[in-house]
């Protein structure tokens, strides 16, 4: 995956080296009523429909970076992050679980990128919404509203990936038949940072987090924790064991039962999880669990830039593949 401003040039060479067998770039890249508040980043957004209501900076910004990509044998799914749009600041900030003419536009935006984009080489799909945020809306909601964008894609590139998802942030407990569509052309996918305190390596009690390990049910869980355990305290083991099962319960299953493609959009484990206490072995099994089931992943995230008061050159950075140093060990 890649977010937010465009990479240097060489950029697409180093992902070529470091990991040749990658075949695929998840372009974070619309950034559409995302920044609109005090400290956000870009902000791809306007009010002129013959522009697809997207800016020209930004655009400008996402051919050359898709034309790098795709001129090195890479395909692209193209991501819009849309966190005000997706929920993030209702009722403060408009989105589109309340607000119709923002979803005209949000459509009106897919239709006119898909155009763009539908006669270039290696885009594999478009993702709708990364990622849906709100909290109240119903499943049928949210699949109602993807199978609009869908629509909007399809009508200009039909023969692209239409790339969605469950709310809220693409949970994968909620990744079930009610996010699927009545149409083919459509790639269900779902996000895998759990549990969120081992990859984080966030346990309120230092670096103690550790793979294999033992965590509590809320932690693995989430609020979905009624759905697995007696209380939300209950021990679960998470090993090899818990990872594979898990990819075969919940991705491989729906896939398997509905005859869909599923995706894994983001998975990482951040450096300030030791080596020691299992980072690599973590990424090592996830992703030998994955393979076995047949999901398709990307990881999150190659590339990103400076945040709060984290300089690049900070020896713990987070998720990050480039400027990320890694810890003092």
């Amino acid at each position: 995956s890649y977010r937010g401003r465009p990479p240097p040039r060489r950029d697409i060479r180093w992902l070529r080296e470091s990991v040749p067998s990658a075949n695929v770039i998840r372009l974070v890249g619309v950034l559409w009523h995302d920044s609109t508040g005090p400290g956000d980043g870009l902000e791809c957004s306007t009010d002129d429909p013959t522009s697809g209501y997207m800016s020209t900076k930004c655009v400008r910004a996402l051919d050359r970076l898709i034309g790098e990509a795709t001129a090195a044998g890479l395909w692209v799914i193209l991501t819009a992050r849309a966190k005000y749009a997706a929920g993030w600041g209702w009722p403060g900030e408009p989105d589109v679980w309340h607000s119709p003419a923002l979803v005209e536009k949000y459509f009106a935006m897919w239709g006119w990128i898909a155009e763009r984009y539908s006669t270039w080489e290696r885009i594999a799909g478009y993702e709708i919404m990364s990622e849906p945020r709100t909290k109240d809306a119903a499943p049928e909601r949210v699949a109602s509203f993807m199978r609009g964008a869908c629509d909007a894609v399809h009508r200009s590139d039909p023969r692209a990936l239409c790339v969605v998802g469950p709310a809220p942030y693409y949970k994968a407990w909620n990744f079930d038949e009610r996010v699927l569509l009545d149409r083919d052309n459509v790639l269900y996918t779902y996000d895998f940072f759990v549990p969120w305190h081992l990859v984080t390596a966030d346990t309120g009690t230092g670096s103690d987090a550790r793979f294999p390990g033992t965590f509590s049910c809320r932690d693995v869980y989430e609020t979905w924790w009624s759905d697995f355990c007696d209380s939300s305290e209950q021990p679960v083991r998470v090993d090899a064991s818990w990872l594979q099962r898990t990819t075969r319960e919940v991705p491989y299953s729906l896939s398997r039962t509905f005859n869909v493609p599923v995706f894994c959009n983001q998975w990482g484990v951040k450096n300030e999880l030791y080596r020691s206490h299992g980072r690599l072995e973590y990424a090592r099994v996830l992703l030998d669990a994955l393979v076995q089931y047949n999901v398709s992943s990307t990881y999150w995230i190659w590339r990103s830039y400076p945040k709060d008061d984290r300089p690049l050159d900070q020896p713990v950075w987070g998720f990050e593949l480039v400027h990320n140093s890694g810890p003092r060990e």
